[in-house]
């Protein structure tokens, strides 16, 4: 057979073909790829595309080799230079972030610092407290109060009695209470006599023989008084009475006591600030007859010259009355639970100094008529 195509190719008669192998057409493929394709990265070897392998007709003949083109290799672009005008830039917009982070992370430092302190402080504080709560409670010793040390003049002795009663009643009291005294008393004014009777009160404790203050009375009946008061009372002469003016009503407490002629003028601003609790501080002198006043405002009155501070109590012959009385040598405050009460302790004193009306200024009113005012 090879002779046969030999000669068909060497027949004269005859064109002449060239014959082309399957390779050849292979790389004519791979050009015009090559030609459509641009220059890019590396292209795959030759080695490395599967060819099949066919084996040509004998005794054709070889044309020339033909050499596959490689693709050139396309090398990659340089790496370019950043300009170091950019990079400054960059810096420069990233230093101030940078900076405020920092400053931002200081600043939560230190108000962390600050909670810290001030927390401890607190516990601190707490501790101390709850150490000088402890201390005080359990390991320190009280002291004992001061005792209020009189500065006032020794007590006045009067040559007489200041009311000159000649009805007296005497009272002992055995253990100095509330209820004790407040029996006695109670049982005192719901005796039946007309005028007045004094009332001296005397204690087993410390001394029987000696007249109870004023004072005591007071704080052992649960009287509030201004402490301003304390020294003056304490100290100086006073008579207790009681007053019946006849009728079921009873008698009705009163007092009266000696002062120094230089303390009218505080003891009258004393009495009047204690107006306002007044009538709440003189409930034991009622015995259960109290009842809230319409009013709670104190009015003034006169009697004889002598100028009285009052108000009226809703019982029928139950009131407040005080005065202050000064004659030649001697001062007097005077207190009452009833007009009538107020009326003849002036009178008794009056009569006691040989006076009509004590020594001020002279009245154009009649020293014998009550004129109470109308505010």
């Amino acid at each position: 057979m090879p002779d046969e195509i030999s000669k068909l190719s060497n027949s004269d008669n005859e064109p002449t073909y060239k014959v082309i192998t399957m390779m050849e057409d292979l790389a004519e493929i791979r050009k015009k790829q090559q030609s459509s394709i641009s220059p890019g990265p590396s292209v795959a070897s030759r080695e490395e595309i599967p060819v099949s392998k066919v084996a040509a007709p004998l005794n054709l003949p070889i044309s020339e080799k033909v050499e596959i083109p490689q693709p050139q290799a396309t090398s990659l672009p340089q790496e370019s230079k950043i300009d170091r005008t950019v990079i400054s830039e960059i810096i420069q917009e990233i230093e101030p972030q940078q900076i405020k982070a920092d400053e931002l992370l200081k600043r939560a430092k230190f108000r962390r610092l600050i909670r810290i302190l001030l927390i401890t402080l607190i516990i601190a504080a707490l501790f101390i407290t709850a150490g000088y709560f402890v201390y005080s409670k359990f390991f320190s010793k009280k002291s004992e109060p001061t005792p209020i040390v009189s500065k006032t003049p020794p007590p006045i002795t009067p040559t007489k009695s200041i009311l000159n009663l000649d009805s007296k009643e005497n009272i002992n009291l055995v253990n100095n209470t509330t209820e004790e005294l407040d029996n006695i008393l109670s049982a005192l004014v719901k005796e039946e006599f007309l005028g007045m009777k004094e009332i001296i009160i005397k204690s087993q404790l410390p001394d029987s023989n000696k007249k109870i203050d004023l004072i005591n009375i007071f704080e052992i009946l649960n009287i509030a008084y201004p402490r301003e008061l304390f020294y003056i009372f304490n100290s100086n002469y006073y008579e207790l009475f009681i007053y019946n003016a006849g009728g079921d009503e009873g008698g009705n407490l009163g007092f009266v006591i000696e002062i120094e002629p230089n303390d009218v003028l505080p003891i009258r601003e004393l009495m009047g600030n204690w107006e306002n609790s007044m009538i709440e501080s003189f409930k034991p002198f009622y015995f259960g007859r109290y009842r809230s006043p319409d009013s709670f405002n104190f009015k003034d009155a006169t009697y004889k010259g002598v100028d009285i501070r009052y108000i009226n109590l809703n019982t029928p012959k139950l009131s407040i009355d005080y005065a202050l009385l000064s004659l030649d040598d001697k001062s007097y405050v005077l207190f009452a639970t009833s007009k009538e009460g107020m009326f003849e302790v002036i009178d008794k004193i009056l009569t006691n100094s040989n006076l009509s009306k004590p020594n001020f200024e002279e009245s154009e009113t009649n020293p014998q008529e009550f004129i109470e005012s109308e505010s």
